[in-house]
């Protein structure tokens, strides 16, 4: 699908004309993502914590996973409101990204996928866990963000129990709007889009970093 009249406003800034642009080609975006094999939505998944300024994001093994799938660590340095001009706690601190990839194109994830999620993550905060995943240096007081991310949908229950676990989600569509946003895909200035860039952006560079 192409950008159409509505999506090209003279009135509107640049930035939100190139955003109304790309987000015309979500349909496109979103069949590609419905494309990936379940290890390659991983890889997708690892891309996209390095689209929101995580170091070194990485993908865990393909079995055996003991239910992380990808992680990566966000530093806060410079990214604080300090007054202070030679840093301060920013120089110190990081927040920790973990997650999992559901790759359910026509399914809604139901609750036992989040309730699984907060046990993985705690097992691997109090040291509990059997499994250790390489990167991963998870100390029982570093600052966490706990995410799942689907090709599909939420569940009712799934929704509130993210809502009330302060779990972070995001569903196929969102993702793919998300996707849209940063560009990727997306050639010769936002008016084509090309599957194989997309992969190429998404999943083939992720492989270079695994």
């Amino acid at each position: 699908m192409g950008p159409g009249a509505s999506f090209d406003d003279p009135g509107l800034p640049a930035e939100d004309r190139t955003a109304r642009s790309r987000r015309a080609f979500a349909n496109e975006a979103k069949a590609a993502l419905l494309g990936l094999t379940y290890r390659d939505f991983e890889f997708a998944c690892a891309t996209v914590l390095r689209l929101l300024g995580c170091q070194d994001p990485r993908t865990t093994r393909q079995s055996n996973d003991g239910g992380i799938d990808f992680h990566g660590r966000l530093e806060l340095r410079g990214r604080l409101d300090s007054p202070f001009p030679y840093g301060g706690l920013d120089d110190r601190a990081k927040v920790w990204l973990i997650g999992q990839a559901k790759h359910y194109p026509t399914s809604n994830l139901a609750p036992a996928v989040v309730r699984e999620m907060v046990g993985t993550a705690e097992l691997a905060r109090t040291g509990g866990a059997l499994q250790e995943w390489p990167g991963l240096r998870l100390r029982p007081f570093d600052a966490s963000l706990i995410l799942i991310f689907t090709t599909g949908g939420f569940s009712v229950g799934a929704k509130a129990l993210l809502e009330r676990s302060g779990m972070l989600s995001m569903d196929g569509n969102q993702l793919t709007t998300f996707l849209c946003d940063a560009g990727i895909g997306i050639q010769n200035e936002d008016s084509v889009f090309d599957a194989s860039l997309f992969r190429q952006q998404l999943v083939d560079a992720a492989k270079l970093h695994a």
